[in-house]
């Protein structure tokens, strides 16, 4: 029987003494859903003896061909994010509609609210040379304060 390293959340069976079934296009070591041959599973071992890593396989082991290039592959990959905030991702254009809905023309810090998504977009875009930390923070006074609401909040 083979057991993850990590423990199994209460609400999960017990590992049976079944065998786990096998993908027929690859070796029975490999593991393409986990992305990796075995590296996640350890054989049963005493209790009292530490788990020692299981060794990456290479793609020759796991049965893929060798020209393969996972790298490239990979870099071609759509990503997904994995943490994105929401004050920095509204729209200038959402920004400005949710400002003349609102009434606003100054931002929480006093700072005048642009009539036009350009002026809107200088204030809350900052390029690579950003010079110090209040720089950066500083964009996001313009969105904070429009999302102020629930609606608001509901629409950005």
């Amino acid at each position: 029987m083979r057991r993850p390293l990590w423990p199994a959340p209460a609400d999960e069976p017990a590992p049976s003494d079944e065998p786990e079934p096998t993908d027929a296009s690859a070796p029975p070591e490999c593991d393409p859903v986990r992305g990796s041959c075995g590296g996640t599973f350890v054989e049963e071992q005493s209790e009292a003896l530490p788990i020692d890593p299981v060794e990456r396989k290479t793609q020759a082991q796991c049965g893929w061909p060798a020209d393969l290039d996972l790298e490239e592959i990979f870099r071609k990959m759509p990503k997904a994010e994995l943490h994105l905030h929401l004050d920095g991702s509204v729209r200038p254009s959402t920004i400005l509609d949710l400002a003349r809905e609102q009434g606003l023309t100054k931002t929480a810090s006093g700072r005048a609210i642009p009539d036009t998504v350009e002026g809107i977009r200088g204030m809350v875009e900052i390029g690579l040379d950003c010079p110090d930390l209040e720089t950066y923070l500083s964009t996001f006074d313009l969105t904070c304060s429009v999302l102020q609401t629930a609606s608001s909040l509901t629409r950005a």
